[in-house]
């Protein structure tokens, strides 16, 4: 499923490049391929706070339909360590990001919103597989660096429920996340 989804960015980031789209970074007819990285937070009792670790990695793909608005696709890969489990996840699913500014600027602020479809594997005493959706909002900067080059930076809250396929226990969490990332305008 990973190579699927690679060739997909690879196809869309090729034509993207081969097509002419507007003068500045947001415009309509734009594209942009970004990625980022997420410090996560889990939200709860403070019992449990400090024992999670998050690897998170969230590529997306997006076009610009109108002029500072995005709407694409994120995935995003996720490793979380809790006490003694181990859980991975995939998770694939719309997106879109508002920037808030005009042609001539070199930073935009941004709201951003996303519904993904979840798959995980889940090992403690054994593997056992979930699936499930998250639901996420966000708001952040982005600076230039290039004409076509940005960092990226904000706070996302999620919200997700996951059932696990074997007992149908289903679970509900919320996450705060801090980000990074970069992202790279084909315009």
């Amino acid at each position: 499923m990973m190579r699927i989804i690679v060739l997909i960015f690879l196809a869309v980031f090729l034509f993207a490049n081969a097509a002419q789209a507007q003068d500045y970074a947001v415009g309509k007819g734009s594209f942009i391929v970004s990625g980022d990285f997420r410090i996560n937070s889990v939200l709860g009792d403070a019992e449990h706070r400090s024992l999670a670790s998050y690897l998170h990695f969230s590529p997306r793909l997006m076009y610009f339909p109108i002029s500072n608005l995005a709407l694409g696709i994120q995935v995003a890969y996720e490793d979380i360590r809790f006490f003694e489990s181990d859980i991975e996840g995939l998770a694939i699913g719309p997106a879109a990001v508002f920037y808030i500014g005009g042609k001539d600027k070199d930073w935009f602020p941004f709201i951003e919103a996303a519904f993904h479809v979840l798959d995980f594997e889940f090992e403690e005493a054994g593997t056992v597989t979930g699936s499930g959706h998250q639901f996420m909002l966000g708001a952040g900067y982005l600076s230039f660096l290039t004409d076509h080059a940005a960092i990226q930076g904000g706070i996302q809250y999620y919200f997700q429920n996951a059932e696990l396929d074997d007992t149908g226990q289903s679970e509900n969490g919320k996450a705060l996340a801090i980000f990074a990332g970069l992202s790279y305008f084909l315009y």
